[in-house]
């Protein structure tokens, strides 16, 4: 994979109180704008998919497992590094409460089977690269980025995250969590704030999920990889268009019959069939005007919720799919 060079980025302030996360933040902004110049020289829009392609060429790929131990299928989608969350101003306490943050984040992401968590060890070398941190990720085929800071407030603490999609070099998300002194003396809050900040990230929707529908909302059904099937299924169903809810039945269709197995794309399946029962969505104009003439859905719905992978003995005393919970 090409990289883009990044030592012509503006040169950041020395200062050992500047944040990594916000040296990042900068050179993100560099990197988006050379990556757009060079699709406006290849030329137009066309140009701009062009160099993406070419910069990015692991952009949409799908790397779907088969446990071979079950039969079961889970799609991957995109890969993930948790950064070491910094704490730059000497204050008690704060540099193991951010170390506390950093650990159950990366470990509250990894518990969204889709995506794909870097090591925590793999993703502190990159900081020893210094100012190219992000190319060190960019080689790892690091598609988003989380960073974050610990700054005191009062006498809690105040943590910053971020989240940065280094294929277009832009920061998708970002969010300050609070903790009170107790909750930094007991470094309870940190795992709180690593849970609480792992759903808006990874969750179904979250910051991620959203960022790659975006990237993939508008290839045909046949061209979707079986993850950004799944992913317009999820957040298709809830920005509650007509056009992404067909859009996701189709694609989820065509998923169930190709990948059986494939438990995710059952609940994704199931998801955006509850939609279409709910709001008429593609239906026989008597079946809109009247919902009690769409009810047949509901056979089809759990038959998707408790598709042929839920018969297998290792997912039988699973509880709902996470998509329903």
């Amino acid at each position: 994979m090409a990289d883009t060079p990044l030592n012509d980025a503006p040169k950041l302030n020395d200062s050992k109180s500047a944040s990594f996360s916000t040296r990042l933040r900068l050179r993100l902004g560099k990197l988006g704008a050379i990556i757009a110049s060079v699709g406006a020289v290849v030329g137009g829009l066309a140009g701009y998919w062009h160099a993406w392609d070419i910069l990015h060429s692991h952009v949409g790929r799908d790397t779907t497992t088969t446990a071979a131990s079950t039969g079961l299928i889970v799609s991957k989608g995109p890969s993930v590094a948790v950064l070491p969350v910094s704490s730059p101003i000497a204050a008690p306490g704060l540099v193991s409460f951010a170390d506390r943050v950093t650990q159950q984040l990366a470990s509250s992401l990894g518990r969204f089977s889709t995506l794909r968590v870097i090591p925590r060890a793999t993703a502190a070398n990159f900081l020893k690269e210094g100012d190219d941190a992000i190319k060190a990720a960019r080689k790892a085929q690091v598609d988003y980025l989380v960073s974050g800071e610990v700054h005191p407030l009062g006498g809690g603490a105040r943590a910053n995250i971020h989240v940065s999609d280094l294929r277009t070099g832009t920061e998708i998300w970002s969010k300050s969590f609070d903790a009170n002194a107790e909750g930094v003396q007991t470094e309870t809050s940190a795992y709180e704030i690593g849970d609480a900040a792992a759903v808006q990230i990874g969750g179904y929707p979250g910051a991620i999920m959203n960022a790659d529908y975006s990237q993939s909302q508008n290839k045909p059904v046949f061209e979707l990889s079986p993850y950004e099937c799944i992913v317009h299924a999820v957040v298709g169903s809830v920005r509650g268009l007509s056009s992404a809810i067909l859009k996701a039945l189709e694609c989820s269709k065509r998923l169930t019959e190709r990948q059986p197995n494939n438990a995710f794309a059952w609940s994704a399946r199931a998801t955006v069939l509850f939609n279409q029962r709910s709001m008429g969505i593609g239906l026989p104009s008597d079946q809109i005007q009247h919902t009690d003439k769409r009810l047949y859905l509901n056979e089809e719905i759990l038959r998707a919720r408790h598709g042929p992978w839920s018969l297998h003995p290792t997912m039988r005393s699973l509880k709902e799919p996470t998509l329903w919970r």
